[in-house]
């Protein structure tokens, strides 16, 4: 959808005064240099990667494949947005506190400016194995 963003980005700066960072949340899996690259040609400065958390353990419990997310941050740090956000989930079965902070420190050491945290939430829709703690 990269062409249709830069279509939609370019009717908005036509039709409104945009004098803030632009954003867009990215999982992961997708994100790949080049894409990156183009994002930030399109003008997105800002990206939120869904990393949840840098644990293997702790992806395995949400459902979620293993990506190095480390990597996946220091592309995007590399590619030179402005801020990068990283999104991690606490509450996870079996996450302990050691692994929080672990995922904050690698967070900030790969480059993150700013990280955001939710609570793991077992939603009725969503097939959950785990409970939050």
């Amino acid at each position: 959808m990269l062409e249709e963003l830069s279509d939609i980005l370019t009717a908005l700066k036509s039709n409104f005064n945009i004098e803030s960072n632009i954003g867009i949340e990215l999982h992961p899996r997708d994100i790949k240099e080049e894409t990156l690259l183009k994002l930030k040609n399109i003008g997105f400065d800002m990206v939120s990667i869904g990393i949840q958390s840098f644990e293997e353990k702790c992806l395995r419990i949400l459902g979620r494949e293993y990506i190095n997310g480390a990597e996946k941050v220091k592309m995007a740090a590399a590619a030179g947005f402005t801020t990068i956000d990283v999104d991690l989930i606490f509450g996870i079965e079996e996450q302990t506190k050691e692994d929080l902070k672990s995922d904050f420190i690698t967070a900030f050491n790969s480059g993150a400016t700013q990280v955001s945290t939710y609570p793991f939430i077992d939603f009725s829709y969503a097939n959950n194995k785990s409970k939050p703690l």
